[in-house]
């Protein structure tokens, strides 16, 4: 198997795992574990995108990139952690492919999954509770606050 498949298939299982490992700790709403669900999903189709479309050179520096970027999930504490660092990486991954022009196969591909990905998690709101939004808002200020103080 190839090893951006592979580093993404590690990560959807630890996605779905999150609730059965932790199953004391049951830290997120329904909404969040919908969306959990959601993130694994996109990180298969990612790995499939990548694992049948991208070239050897893409491949590597895909594996790269998404290697670093992908470290806030494998050092989350909380299922919380995992779940807004998973959607942070897939905004920022997946963003630019849904934005603009693709110009190769892959970029294609990935744009496909970037528009399926973008339009379930639009469908997905509609289920966000006055929690949900009071822990965005909260998680939001606490960034601000993090990133303020990384530059003083």
């Amino acid at each position: 198997m190839n090893e951006v498949k592979c580093l993404l298939v590690v990560l959807a299982f630890s996605l779905f795992g999150v609730q059965n490992l932790f199953a004391q700790e049951r830290s997120l709403t329904p909404y969040e574990e919908q969306y959990m669900k959601l993130a694994g999903d996109a990180m298969y189709k990612i790995g499939d995108a990548l694992n049948e479309k991208a070239t050897p050179e893409e491949k590597f520096v895909m594996g790269l990139l998404m290697s670093k970027k992908m470290e806030p999930i494998y050092q989350a504490q909380t299922d919380y952690e995992k779940f807004v660092a998973a959607e942070k990486f897939l905004n920022e991954f997946l963003g630019p492919y849904y934005l603009f022009t693709p110009e190769t196969y892959l970029e294609y591909e990935l744009q496909s999954v970037a528009n399926w990905y973008f339009s379930e998690k639009t469908k997905l709101r509609k289920y966000r509770t006055e929690v949900d939004e009071e822990r965005d808002r909260l998680w939001k200020t606490e960034w601000k606050l993090h990133n303020m103080v990384g530059y003083m």
